[in-house]
């Protein structure tokens, strides 16, 4: 079974500096992804950004978020 690693930012100065998001699930991860990156968004200019890679550092799936 993969796992798969996530981690996200804003454009606003939040972002997670801790460890990565980790799962085997990927329609999951990428779900929780996108939850908490709009949850940490705080005006209508902020963009936020989620990204999925593999244990080796590949980037399997990224995208943004907007308020």
């Amino acid at each position: 079974m993969s796992t798969y690693y996530g981690n996200w930012s804003t454009n606003n100065g939040n972002t997670f500096n801790g460890r990565a998001y980790i799962d085997t699930n990927k329609r999951r991860l990428r779900k929780d992804l996108r939850k908490i990156a709009s949850g940490n968004l705080t005006g209508p200019n902020d963009v936020g950004h989620w990204s999925i890679t593999d244990r080796y550092d590949n980037d399997i799936l990224h995208g943004t978020v907007r308020w």
